[in-house]
């Protein structure tokens, strides 16, 4: 996010009150100066809970809501950290400029592709040819990542700027 999202970016949206969502509001607080981090998670007291500790660790201010659609516009960044097994971003609430990260590919609707300007695809190797990884970082061939979605990422490489990115580990 700190070479892909907006220098200018402000505002937060996180889908999730987990581990993950935590980890992430630090990264993004990190590398942008974050004035406000809207949090949803389907469970009162969880995104209540995140909210008080993230806002007390960062300083930054952090609002909970009920409902994810409220969190995603507005937001000049996006980060769902969900173990969601639906879509949770619609492609309706998506924005010219806005930054988005997922964890898996299911958080993102398929028929949100399109209105993707770039988009980066991390995994590493190990985790696209084993079952080492959650099922949404593996093909489908491997019983991973849906075709649809599959075919959503093909049009995009076609069409748009498409990095892949490995991680690698040296040792030594």
């Amino acid at each position: 996010a700190r070479y892909a999202a907006r220098p200018d970016s402000t505002i937060l949206g996180i889908l999730g009150s987990g581990g993950m969502a935590r980890s992430h509001a630090m990264a993004y607080a990190y590398t942008h100066r974050l004035a406000l981090i809207k949090v949803y998670s389907p469970t009162r007291e969880h995104r209540e809970a995140f909210a008080k500790e993230m806002s007390e660790i960062l300083g930054v201010p952090v609002e909970a809501f009920s409902e994810p659609e409220p969190v995603v516009r507005g937001s000049d960044i996006v980060a769902a950290c969900t173990d969601a097994a639906r879509h949770i971003i619609m492609r309706d609430w998506l924005e010219p400029g806005m930054h988005i990260s997922t964890v898996t590919n299911y958080e993102l609707g398929v028929d949100a592709y399109d209105r993707i300007d770039c988009y980066v695809k991390y995994r590493s190797g190990t985790s696209t040819h084993h079952f080492t990884a959650p099922d949404g970082q593996r093909p489908s061939s491997l019983k991973g990542s849906s075709e649809e979605t599959e075919q959503q990422e093909a049009k995009i490489s076609n069409t748009h700027h498409l990095a892949e990115v490995l991680l690698r580990q040296y040792l030594g």
